[in-house]
């Protein structure tokens, strides 16, 4: 016998031994299963429990400003954690009332009476385990909270890239499902009202940006009307026209009437000229609102202040919206960009520590991507790889008409961007290797490159990045749009010894590094959230007042034509401008 039928003879006797020995024959008839007790129901469990209700909630909210599937999963969490009990026997009155008032006071429109008596039907019209005027009620009170949380459109809407990739700070479910929980419990209790009001301002988000717009929207949706009522534009300035300190104006009062409304200016008021008092103050108000700051009234500066209550008001509301993208819990320390007012922030909680201006994505096609990422990386002494539509768009016609212009400028022929990649001669082989993609080229560490002597790298799919730059001049613009998308710093070593100080890094050792020596990648031991942002209307971290700022990409109009249609309930998307 072999010693596999020896195998099988042996494992045989002992498949079927259990079997003997408990007393069952293997070889008489199967017994049939017993017949289910009709008096046992199936065991209710969060998924059966949100396949149910899914349908109906897809076909009456189809159009929220936030995935239904968020929706699904926190009401099915919720009745789980109340083991499927209903959660509203103290009965809320005027709910519908509620809800609204609480909506609008965030400045979201909650779904309408017609919605909800659909909801109402198409939750009876399924096998719920509880009861559909239950899952009605929590399903109303979830969607006001999640158009109070998200706005009135999808994050994708505003900012395209905002929720891909790393996403540092994302809206964290679990940590909101404790706190409503909480609330509704207290509620549950007591029956007052004070505790389901809590229970909605639970979705109210929290960061700065958001509470202090929130503010300055409260207090001018009170006054806007009046004030648009006795506002008067200053008149329209002749083309080319710039009034300076000393020269007439006959709305020179007006003028100063306007600056001291904006708190820049508390001196006499001049009867027909641009008194120097009056150019100074027209000098802070510039200063202040990233405009060219001169002291003169110019176009720019004319616009600014010709901004009606109603478009102040408008603003704000469209920025409370952007608001909503930053999360609540945005980082320990965490770097914030603001494109309109062309400045870096860096913050340790709730501290700003350290700030200055930037140089951004030209308007149009090189315009900054707005996006959220992490900083992992500072590299001192860095090569520039150069970008193929830079390559191909800029470098190799002038290499065609100056063959030295390589040389001359600090570049290298790679044949891949690794930072030990051996450099290769120019030639007519190699140029036209550069021109179908083959091979690229890069610029040397030193004073000639475009990235100066630091990067700050938080990897992401748009090559963005900060840096240093050799074109310090630029920082003195008031409209700084002048890169190809990258973000240039104006201190760069300070921006350094902010990001690196937790790890021992000193103000003279950031500048060594930077001076001297070759390539130099420093991991940052606790990576720090990125957001590039686009706040038109903001509270400037250094002062929290709010202040407004030019629409250097033409976001503005769209964006609050969009919220304004999704409002309304009109889901028909406007045309967006060319530049978006």
């Amino acid at each position: 016998m072999s010693l596999a039928m020896k195998a099988i003879a042996w494992i045989i006797p002992l498949v079927w031994l259990p079997l003997f020995v408990n007393g069952a024959n293997p070889l008489s008839p199967v017994a049939t299963e017993a017949e289910p007790d009709p008096e046992l129901e199936p065991v209710l469990t969060a998924e059966i429990l949100a396949d149910t209700i899914a349908s109906p909630i897809r076909a009456v909210l189809k159009d929220t400003p936030y995935e239904p599937g968020a929706l699904i999963e926190l009401a099915t969490q919720l009745y789980a954690r109340a083991e499927f009990q209903p959660l509203w026997e103290q009965k809320i009155d005027d709910l519908a009332t509620r809800l609204s008032r609480f909506a609008e006071r965030e400045g979201v429109s909650p779904i309408g009476q017609a919605s909800r008596d659909e909801l109402m039907r198409a939750l009876e019209s399924t096998e719920l385990a509880v009861p559909a005027a239950d899952m009605a009620t929590t399903v109303c009170v979830l969607d006001a909270g999640l158009r109070v949380r998200f706005g009135q459109v999808r994050p994708n809407e505003l900012w395209a890239h905002w929720d891909r990739g790393d996403t540092p700070g994302s809206f964290d479910n679990e940590t909101r499902l404790d706190d409503i929980h909480q609330q509704l419990n207290a509620w549950q209790t007591t029956g007052n009202g004070l505790e389901f009001d809590n229970l909605l301002t639970a979705f109210v988000p929290t960061h700065w940006i958001y509470r202090q717009l929130h503010a300055e929207w409260m207090v001018r949706k009170e006054t806007a009307a009046a004030e648009q009522e006795s506002f008067a534009p200053l008149p329209e300035l002749e083309p080319g026209k710039y009034l300076r300190a000393g020269d007439g104006f006959a709305s020179a009062a007006l003028l100063a009437g306007r600056l001291k409304e904006e708190g820049f200016y508390d001196g006499e008021t001049p009867e027909s000229t641009v008194t120097k008092e009056l150019s100074d103050a027209l000098l802070l108000y510039q200063q202040a609102h990233n405009l060219k700051a001169d002291g003169i009234l110019g176009p720019d500066t004319h616009a600014a202040l010709n901004r009606s209550p109603a478009r102040k008001l408008e603003l704000v509301h469209l920025n409370l919206q952007r608001a909503r993208l930053m999360p609540d819990a945005p980082g320990k320390r965490y770097v914030m960009v603001n494109l309109p007012s062309g400045e870096v922030y860096g913050f340790n909680g709730p501290k700003l520590e350290v700030s200055m201006r930037v140089v951004f994505g030209k308007s149009g096609a090189r315009s900054t991507p707005l996006f959220r990422e992490t900083m992992r990386y500072v590299v001192f002494r860095p090569y520039w790889n150069v970008p193929d539509s830079i390559l191909q768009g800029e470098i190799l016609p002038k290499v065609a008409r100056d063959p030295s212009y390589l040389s001359r400028n600090g570049y290298e022929i790679v044949r891949s961007f690794d930072w030990n990649a051996r450099p290769l001669p120019l030639s007519r082989s190699t140029f036209w290797a550069l021109k179908d993609g083959t091979l690229k080229i890069r610029q040397t560490p030193g004073r000639h490159n475009a990235l100066g002597a630091v990067k700050f790298l938080f990897p992401n799919d748009h090559s963005v990045y900060l840096h240093d730059t050799p074109e310090d001049h630029l920082f003195s613009q008031s409209e700084r749009d002048f890169s190809h998308g990258c973000i240039r710093l104006e201190k760069p070593a300070a921006f350094a010894e902010w990001v690196l100080g937790p790890q021992g890094w000193s103000k003279d050792r950031v500048a060594q590094a930077m001076r001297r020596g070759s390539r130099n990648s420093v991991t940052i031991e606790e990576p720090i959230p990125v957001y590039v942002t686009y706040f038109t209307a903001f509270p400037h971290p250094e002062t929290k007042e709010i202040r407004h700022y030019f629409d250097i990409y033409g976001r503005d109009d769209y964006e609050a034509k969009l919220v304004k249609h999704r409002a309304s309930g009109n889901q028909v998307l406007i045309a967006k401008p060319i530049a978006q």
